[in-house]
C-alpha cells in the first residue's frame, strides 16, 4: 500500500492524503472522504486515518482530502458567486483521479457537515455511485422545539436570578446565548427526501 500527500485544484491549492493498496481494482470506486466541520483532514480523533487504512486493507483506495480553507488546502480564490465550494472542491478532486489514476466512479464518506456536503454531490455528480452520510442532515420536531423553548426558559431564568443578585442594572437581553443544535441545512425534508429517492432510482448504494 502507498499513502502520500495527494495535490490537486487550482495551482495545486487543495491537499489530501491518497491511501492506493497494491493490487487494487482498477474499475473499483475510490472512497472520497470529506472533512468533518473544521477538523482537518485526519477527522475526529482520527477517525478518517483509521476508515482509510481499513479501507485499503481491502483493496479499496482513499482520498481523505482538506476542502478549501481547512487543513492545508488554501483558501480558494476563483469560487463564483453562488456556487457550493465543497461541490468545487469535490469535482476538483474526482478529476484529478480521473486523470491520474484513471479512476472514474466515486463514493463519497461525510461526518457531519461532511455528510451534508457529500449529499449535495451525490445529488448532483453522475462519477459518485455510493454516499455514507454519518450524523447527516436532521430536522427539527414538534417535541425537539417544546423542549428546546423549556430549556431556554429555564436558563433565562436562572441567569436573570444570578445577574439580578450580582447587579440589579445588569439584565440585558442576550439572544446569542443558545448554541444551534441542529446543522444549518437550508432544504425542507420533502425535497431531501427526493433527492435520496432519485439518488436510488440512480441505484446508488447508500448507508445513513
Amino acid at each position: 500500500m502507498t499513502e502520500h500527500a495527494y495535490q490537486f485544484g487550482p495551482l495545486g491549492s487543495l491537499t489530501g492524503i491518497l491511501n492506493y493498496p497494491d493490487g487494487v481494482d482498477p474499475e473499483a470506486p475510490v472512497a472520497i472522504i470529506l472533512n468533518a466541520g473544521i477538523v482537518h483532514r485526519v477527522g475526529p480523533f482520527r477517525l478518517h486515518v483509521d476508515l482509510a487504512r481499513a479501507l485499503a486493507s481491502r483493496g479499496v483506495a482513499s482520498l481523505r482530502m482538506d476542502l478549501s480553507g481547512l487543513g492545508d488546502s488554501e483558501t480558494r480564490r476563483d469560487l463564483p458567486e453562488g456556487v457550493d465550494r465543497a461541490k468545487l472542491d469535490v469535482d476538483d478532486a474526482m478529476s484529478a483521479l480521473e486523470e491520474s489514476h484513471d479512476i472514474r466512479q466515486f463514493v463519497l464518506i461525510g461526518l457531519c457537515s461532511g455528510a451534508y456536503n457529500a449529499h449535495q454531490v451525490c445529488v448532483a455528480d453522475p462519477r459518485v455511485v455510493g454516499g455514507v452520510f454519518m450524523d447527516g442532515v436532521v430536522f427539527e420536531t414538534p417535541e425537539h422545539k417544546r423542549r428546546m423553548l423549556k430549556r431556554r426558559l429555564r436558563y433565562r431564568f436562572l441567569r436573570n436570578a444570578v445577574k439580578k443578585r450580582l447587579d440589579p442594572n445588569a439584565l440585558h437581553s442576550d439572544e446569542n446565548s443558545d448554541s444551534a443544535e441542529f446543522f444549518t441545512n437550508d432544504k425542507p425534508a420533502w425535497e431531501i427526501a427526493g433527492e435520496v429517492e432519485a439518488m436510488l432510482r440512480r441505484e446508488m448504494q447508500l448507508l445513513f
